[in-house]
């Protein structure tokens, strides 16, 4: 979020060892993006302190379920560069999997039940719908080669979730 505040635009992102390395990437051509907001609201702290908890009393688990969320993450980001439109889908459906199992482990919903539910739909239409940030509401993505049909976006409203009008890749801070 820092990340994407200040520099604006679509970010690649990774952290190593060195510090965080940003670049400025284009999204696959094609891509249908909808933001959705959620009726949860979340608490970053709260997820990142269940997950540090998980980390400290089961550290294999946790470090297999970082490295499941980590590999999904390098795939979408490889597929981004490749302009890989399909990998990149399907690469976003393993982070949907890898946060939920995180979650799971964690005892916090980073993947909220209603987006869990809607995954398979998701799938079926040839896209995939995740949380955004650090997860447990606030925010979701469907991503697809389409927009969201209308089973799904009436499954979504049913739910409490409503489309939010967006625009991808603002520009980050500038000084006046």
């Amino acid at each position: 979020d820092v990340a994407a505040s200040t520099f604006g635009g679509t970010l690649g992102y990774r952290l190593e060892r060195a510090g965080p390395r940003v670049e400025a990437v284009t999204l696959p051509k094609g891509l249908e993006i909808e933001i959705w907001t959620c009726p949860e609201s979340a608490s970053t702290g709260a997820l990142l302190e269940a997950v540090r908890k998980l980390g400290a009393n089961a550290p294999q688990q946790h470090d297999q379920l970082l490295e499941a969320q980590a590999l999904a993450a390098e795939r979408a980001l490889s597929a981004v560069l490749a302009q890989d439109q399909a990998v990149f889908v399907e690469a976003l459906r393993e982070q949907h999997h890898a946060l939920f199992e995180l979650g799971d482990a964690a005892g916090v919903p980073i993947v909220t039940t209603a987006l869990a539910e809607l995954l398979p739909l998701s799938e079926a239409e040839a896209g995939a719908i995740l949380p955004a940030g650090a997860g447990g509401g606030d925010l979701a993505l469907f991503v697809g080669r389409a927009p969201s049909s209308a089973l799904l976006r009436g499954k979504l409203e049913r739910g409490g979730h409503s489309l939010l009008r967006a625009e991808l890749s603002a520009p980050g801070v500038a000084s006046l």
